[in-house]
C-alpha cells in the first residue's frame, strides 16, 4: 500500500512539473509574440502607431536605425516557440528584415532617400496605412481559413502579388504629391524585400499576378474581395497571422 502511495505521488509530481513547465513555456511565447509583434511594426514604418517623418538622417540614424538592431532581435527571439517548418520560413523573413535595415541605415544615399520618403508618414496619414495593414492582415486571414488545405499556398502567394499592387496604389496617393518621389514604389518595394526568399520559397507556381489570374481566377476574384473589407479589426500584424498560417500548414507538411 505504500508503495502504491509512493507511485501515484510520483506520478502526480511528474505531471505536474510537466503541466508546469507547458503553462510557463506557453506563457513565454506568449509574451515573445507580443514583443515581436510590436517590433515588427516599428520595423516596418508604415505599420508603426507612432510612425512620424523624419526631419534629418540624424533623426533617422537615432529613433529607427540604432535601435533597428534590437527590434530584430526581439523578432528573432520568437522563433523558439514554433515548430521546424515555421522556424525556416520566420528565419527567411527575420534575415530580410536585417538586410532591409543594413540597405536603408548603412548607406548615406539611402539614408537620405528613406528620410524624403518619410515627409508622407506623420499623424494624419497613420489611420489610412493601418486600414491597409489591416486589410492585408484580413487577407492572410481569410486565406488561413480556407478548408481545403492545398488553398493554403496558391493563395498566399496570389494574395501577395495583389497585396503589393494595392500597397503602392494606396500609397501613391496618399504620398506621392507630398513626397514628390515615388514613395508608393518605395513602400512596396520594402514589403517585398521583406516577404521576398519566403515567397521564392513557396510561390515557384504561382510566381506572377497573370499565373494566378490564369490558373484560380475565381480564387483572385476572392482575394479582391478579402482585401478591400474593413473588419474585423486586428491589433496584431500581418507577421502574427502569417505564424498562424505557417502553424496550419505545417500539418501539410508533417514536421
Amino acid at each position: 500500500m505504500k508503495l502504491f502511495v509512493k507511485v501515484v505521488f510520483l506520478l502526480c509530481f511528474l505531471c505536474c512539473q510537466v503541466l508546469c513547465k507547458s503553462n510557463v513555456t506557453i506563457s513565454d511565447c506568449d509574451k515573445k509574440l507580443k514583443v515581436m509583434d510590436d517590433a515588427v511594426k516599428k520595423c516596418l514604418i508604415i505599420s508603426d502607431p507612432d510612425m512620424k517623418p523624419f526631419n534629418t538622417t540624424q533623426e533617422l540614424k537615432e529613433s529607427f536605425c540604432e535601435p533597428y538592431k534590437g527590434w530584430v532581435k526581439e523578432i528573432n527571439d520568437y522563433r523558439d516557440c514554433m515548430k521546424n517548418f515555421q522556424r525556416t520560413v520566420f528565419g527567411l523573413v527575420v534575415r530580410n528584415m536585417k538586410k532591409n535595415g543594413e540597405k536603408y541605415c548603412d548607406n548615406e544615399e539611402h539614408r537620405v532617400m528613406v528620410t524624403k520618403h518619410s515627409k508622407c508618414m506623420g499623424p494624419e496619414v497613420a489611420e489610412a496605412f493601418n486600414l491597409i495593414s489591416n486589410r492585408i492582415t484580413i487577407l492572410v486571414e481569410k486565406v488561413t481559413d480556407r478548408p481545403d488545405i492545398n488553398e493554403l499556398i496558391p493563395g498566399l502567394c496570389c494574395g501577395f502579388h495583389l497585396v503589393l499592387d494595392k500597397i503602392e496604389k494606396e500609397t501613391k496617393k496618399l504620398c506621392d504629391k507630398n513626397t514628390g518621389l515615388k514613395t508608393g514604389k518605395f513602400v512596396r518595394n520594402l514589403i517585398r524585400d521583406t516577404m521576398s526568399e519566403a515567397i521564392e520559397l513557396l510561390c515557384s507556381q504561382f510566381s506572377t499576378k497573370k499565373i494566378c489570374k490564369e490558373k484560380l481566377p475565381a480564387m483572385v476574384g476572392e482575394l479582391k474581395e478579402s482585401f478591400n473589407q474593413n473588419s474585423p479589426v486586428y491589433n496584431h500584424t500581418v507577421v502574427t497571422s502569417l505564424i498562424r498560417f505557417f502553424e496550419r500548414l505545417d500539418s501539410r507538411v508533417n514536421v
